[in-house]
C-alpha cells in the first residue's frame, strides 16, 4: 500500500512539473494553407514509411544548427497528439524528404513565417526579447509553407535542456493541432498558454 502511494506521488509530482513547465511556454498559430485535418493527413503521408526530415536554423545554442536539429528531431518524435510520426535530422533517412519541418530560433518579427520554407538563407536571429526565446516552425513542401507556428518560453541553456524540449513540443503540437476545426476568425490569431487558448 505504502509502495503504491509512493509511486502515485512520484507520478503526480512528475505530471505537475511537466504542467508547470508547459505553462511557461506559449504557442501561436501562424500561416495555414490547410485545415487541421489536412495538415495531419500530409504529416501521416510524410511519416508513413520513414521519419520526417526536421532541421533547425539560426540556432544560438551550443553545437549550432547540427546539434539543435538532432535534439529537436528527438524532442519532436512522439510529441504530436494522436500521431506516431517520428522525425530525423538526416534527410537521407526521410523517404518523403519533399515534406519537411524547419525551425528557426528568434526569427525577426519582420520576416514572415512562410519564409522558413523558401529554401533561402534567413536573416540572423534577433536577441531574445521580453517574450523570451522564440522557436518558429514551418511544415513545408517544395519550398512552400503548408502551416507555421511559434512557441515562446524561457531561454534554454543547451539543446538537452527541458526548456528546449518544451519549446519544440509546443511548436509541433500547434503545427499539427488535434482539433478537427478552428473558427476561421481565429486562424493565425490563437495564442496558447499551456493547454489554454486565448
Amino acid at each position: 500500500m505504502q509502495k503504491n502511494f509512493g509511486m502515485r506521488a512520484t507520478a503526480l509530482s512528475a505530471l505537475m512539473t511537466a504542467g508547470l513547465l508547459a505553462g511557461c511556454v506559449t504557442t501561436q498559430t501562424g500561416y495555414s494553407q490547410l485545415d487541421n485535418e489536412g495538415k495531419r493527413e500530409y504529416l501521416a503521408y510524410a511519416a508513413a514509411e520513414s521519419p520526417v526530415y526536421l532541421r533547425v536554423v539560426n540556432s544560438s545554442l551550443p553545437g549550432g544548427d547540427a546539434a539543435a536539429s538532432v535534439a529537436a528531431a528527438r524532442h519532436a518524435t512522439g510529441s504530436i497528439f494522436g500521431s506516431t510520426a517520428a522525425f530525423t535530422a538526416n534527410p537521407a533517412e526521410a523517404k518523403h524528404a519533399d515534406y519537411y519541418v524547419v525551425m528557426a530560433v528568434n526569427l525577426p518579427v519582420s520576416v514572415p513565417t512562410t519564409a522558413l520554407c523558401d529554401d533561402k538563407p534567413l536573416p540572423p536571429p534577433v536577441p531574445a526579447g521580453a517574450d523570451g526565446f522564440r522557436l518558429t516552425a514551418g511544415f513545408c513542401t517544395g519550398g512552400a509553407a503548408l502551416s507555421t507556428s511559434t512557441a515562446r518560453g524561457p531561454a534554454p541553456s543547451n539543446v538537452d535542456d527541458e526548456a528546449f524540449r518544451a519549446l519544440v513540443r509546443g511548436a509541433m503540437q500547434e503545427l499539427f493541432p488535434i482539433e478537427r476545426e478552428r473558427d476561421p476568425d481565429e486562424q493565425g490569431n490563437g495564442i496558447r498558454i499551456g493547454m489554454f487558448k486565448f
